[in-house]
Protein backbone atom coordinates (compact mmCIF):
# COMPACT_ATOMS: atom_id res chain seq x y z
CA UNK A 1 0.00 0.00 0.00
CA UNK A 2 1.49 3.18 -1.11
CA UNK A 3 1.32 6.22 1.03
CA UNK A 4 0.51 9.96 0.18
CA UNK A 5 4.05 10.41 0.67
CA UNK A 6 5.26 7.86 -1.50
CA UNK A 7 6.24 5.62 1.13
CA UNK A 8 4.99 1.99 1.29
CA UNK A 9 3.16 0.84 4.56
CA UNK A 10 6.14 -2.07 5.06
CA UNK A 11 9.18 -0.27 4.53
CA UNK A 12 9.99 -0.05 7.71
CA UNK A 13 9.32 3.75 8.31
CA UNK A 14 6.79 3.60 10.67
CA UNK A 15 8.56 2.67 13.46
CA UNK A 16 11.62 4.76 13.10
CA UNK A 17 9.13 8.15 12.69
CA UNK A 18 7.80 6.79 16.15
CA UNK A 19 10.71 6.34 17.36
CA UNK A 20 12.25 10.11 16.45
CA UNK A 21 8.47 11.11 18.01
CA UNK A 22 8.92 9.60 21.24
CA UNK A 23 12.38 10.59 22.66
CA UNK A 24 13.05 8.34 24.91
CA UNK A 25 15.64 10.67 26.98
CA UNK A 26 13.14 13.11 28.55
CA UNK A 27 16.24 14.66 30.20
CA UNK A 28 17.04 16.42 26.33
CA UNK A 29 13.48 17.33 25.58
CA UNK A 30 11.56 19.22 28.30
CA UNK A 31 8.36 18.87 26.26
CA UNK A 32 8.80 14.99 25.63
CA UNK A 33 5.82 13.54 24.76
CA UNK A 34 5.16 10.02 25.83
CA UNK A 35 0.76 10.73 25.21
CA UNK A 36 -0.36 8.07 22.67
CA UNK A 37 -2.93 10.54 21.20
CA UNK A 38 -0.59 12.67 20.44
CA UNK A 39 1.54 10.29 18.78
CA UNK A 40 -0.82 8.27 17.12
CA UNK A 41 -2.39 11.84 15.80
CA UNK A 42 1.41 12.78 14.29
CA UNK A 43 1.68 9.60 12.80
CA UNK A 44 -2.13 10.34 10.88
CA UNK A 45 -0.74 13.71 10.15
CA UNK A 46 2.31 11.83 8.18
CA UNK A 47 -0.77 9.72 6.33
CA UNK A 48 -1.04 6.83 8.27
CA UNK A 49 -4.23 5.48 9.08
CA UNK A 50 -5.52 5.89 12.62
CA UNK A 51 -5.26 1.60 13.14
CA UNK A 52 -1.73 1.67 11.52
CA UNK A 53 -0.65 4.53 13.84
CA UNK A 54 -2.21 2.91 16.83
CA UNK A 55 -0.52 -0.39 16.21
CA UNK A 56 2.82 1.31 15.55
CA UNK A 57 2.41 3.74 18.71
CA UNK A 58 1.33 0.30 20.62
CA UNK A 59 4.44 -1.83 19.52
CA UNK A 60 6.92 1.13 20.61
CA UNK A 61 5.26 0.71 24.09
CA UNK A 62 5.60 -2.52 24.33
CA UNK A 63 1.74 -3.34 23.27
CA UNK A 64 1.61 -6.03 20.28
CA UNK A 65 -0.33 -4.97 17.21
CA UNK A 66 -4.29 -6.45 16.76
CA UNK A 67 -5.65 -7.16 13.57
CA UNK A 68 -8.20 -3.85 13.97
CA UNK A 69 -5.65 -1.74 15.12
CA UNK A 70 -5.76 0.38 18.45
CA UNK A 71 -6.95 3.42 19.57
CA UNK A 72 -5.15 5.59 21.87
CA UNK A 73 -7.56 5.74 24.50
CA UNK A 74 -7.15 1.86 24.66
CA UNK A 75 -3.73 2.21 24.48
CA UNK A 76 -3.45 4.76 27.62
CA UNK A 77 -5.47 2.26 29.46
CA UNK A 78 -3.57 -0.61 28.88
CA UNK A 79 -0.56 1.77 30.18
CA UNK A 80 -2.42 2.69 33.04
CA UNK A 81 -2.91 -0.60 33.78
CA UNK A 82 0.64 -1.59 33.51
CA UNK A 83 1.66 1.09 35.82
CA UNK A 84 -0.73 -0.36 38.06
CA UNK A 85 0.63 -3.77 38.62
CA UNK A 86 4.46 -2.67 37.92
CA UNK A 87 3.59 -0.39 41.16
CA UNK A 88 1.85 -3.42 42.87
CA UNK A 89 -1.78 -1.85 43.75
CA UNK A 90 -3.02 -4.94 41.85
CA UNK A 91 -1.82 -8.39 40.96
CA UNK A 92 -1.86 -9.36 37.67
Amino acid sequence: MTRIDGSYAGDGSGLAAVAALADTQPSTRQDAVTDARHLVFSLQIGGWSEGEAGNLVALLLGIRPVHGGWRASEIEHLRFLRALVETGRIAH
